[in-house]
């Protein structure tokens, strides 16, 4: 079976060994699979930003991100850009300012300025490994899509999976985004960032947060596909938030997981 695994975002915690084991185990080391890479780096640029409801203290920028990149992964493909500052058209910041205080969120709690560069970031980044991958999109059985400070604590055998799905955790009942895979088809699911201001002023009255992140990526799903191939599964992937730690892992037991899962 032919993976495409796609990254994207800030290359945070790269120290922390865990994501990358759990990679291998899951993915790399039990598919024939080609790993595309879109992230940031600038070596003048000591700490990324994070938004307000990421509950992470610190992100130091490592110095050899790219070739620990190159090293850990041996991506067939990688881009690596600057960072950048991002925002909304005017209008449509006006709309998300408006959504804000309708819905009575602080300032640490709502989007400001900060969260909403953090917000388009993810979204270019995701869409530009997109791009990367796009011209050969045909020869893969399934595209994954993860994040470099993800840790898979469990993946499902994906010779049991259909391509004519898209996967997504169950973890609630909306849009979660922790990690997707699919068939190719539905590859222009994750193609948002160019069409950011038109999904967020056609679904302004049905947003959700405190990330707007989740419900951008449903809107656009749902204005190129088929709600009835979306396939929410029991699928338990958690982020780190610092070099040492395996993510949230209190409720890992949920899932049945053995020690041997819970602990790579």
């Amino acid at each position: 079976m032919k993976i495409a695994l796609l990254f994207s975002g800030q290359p945070r915690y790269l120290s922390n060994p865990f994501p990358l084991l759990s990679h291998q185990r899951e993915v790399i080391n039990k598919y024939d699979t080609d790993v595309y890479v879109h992230t940031w780096y600038d070596e003048n640029v000591k700490e990324y930003d994070f938004s307000s409801w990421s509950r992470i203290s610190s992100c130091s920028v490592e110095s050899n991100a790219p070739e620990k990149i190159k090293q850990m992964y041996n991506p067939v493909e990688i881009v690596i850009e600057k960072s950048k500052k991002f925002k909304f058209s005017p209008f449509t910041k006006q709309l998300l300012d408006g959504f804000t205080f309708r819905n009575g969120f602080t300032k640490e709690q709502g989007w400001t300025d900060k969260n909403y560069n953090n917000i388009l970031s993810s979204l270019y980044s995701i869409e530009r490994v997109c791009k990367l991958v796009e011209p050969n999109k045909g020869k893969y059985d399934f595209i994954i899509w993860s994040r470099l400070d993800n840790i898979i604590y469990k993946l499902p055998d994906l010779n049991q999976c259909s391509a004519s799905k898209f996967y997504l955790s169950d973890h609630h009942p909306k849009f979660p985004d922790l990690l997707f895979f699919f068939g190719h088809k539905f590859l222009d699911a994750l193609k948002i960032y160019s069409s950011v201001d038109n999904l967020i002023q056609n679904n302004i009255n049905n947003l959700w947060g405190p990330s707007l992140n989740e419900p951008l990526k449903m809107f656009n799903y749902i204005r190129n596909f088929d709600v009835k191939d979306i396939c929410p599964i029991r699928l338990p992937v958690r982020v780190v938030r610092d070099i040492e730690n395996r993510g949230d892992t209190d409720k890992l037991y949920e899932y049945g997981l053995s020690n041997e899962d819970m602990f790579l």
